[in-house]
């Protein structure tokens, strides 16, 4: 799948009105991945009490990348950050545990799931 490359229209243009020359927002990017994916195992030929026939899911995943550039100065500060976002398409109970979405306590796979993790970065002279 291509990487679609989006900017960040709503935060970015707004707030680089004020950042001044430092970069920060001028040199932002934010890319946008989007996957899909669909998994299926067929466990009849294992034979065992209690054994899962087949496990089966589907599900939609998004991966969204952000890296700010520097601020100003001889020491520039900057922020990456990577956003992942995950939707369940399809499962049921007696069809999970594939791997492919996370599964609850009662033994439902998740509707959806999310994790955010952030990089704060720093610059002096050319070297990161």
């Amino acid at each position: 799948m291509h990487t679609q490359r989006i900017w960040l229209a709503l935060l970015g243009m707004p707030l680089a009105a004020t950042a001044g020359e430092g970069g920060f927002f001028k040199d932002s990017t934010a890319t946008l991945q989007a996957r899909n994916y669909y998994f299926s195992r067929d466990f009849s030929d294992i034979v065992g009490a209690n054994k899962q026939s087949r496990a089966e899911e589907w599900g939609q995943g998004f991966i969204l990348t952000y890296k700010s550039g520097y601020t100003a100065g001889p020491v520039g500060f900057g922020l990456d950050a990577l956003g992942t976002l995950g939707l369940k398409l399809d499962s049921s109970p007696d069809r999970v545990n594939t791997g492919l979405l996370p599964v609850k306590d009662d033994g439902r796979a998740a509707d959806d799931y999310s994790r955010l993790g952030l990089t704060f970065k720093a610059r002096l002279s050319k070297t990161e």
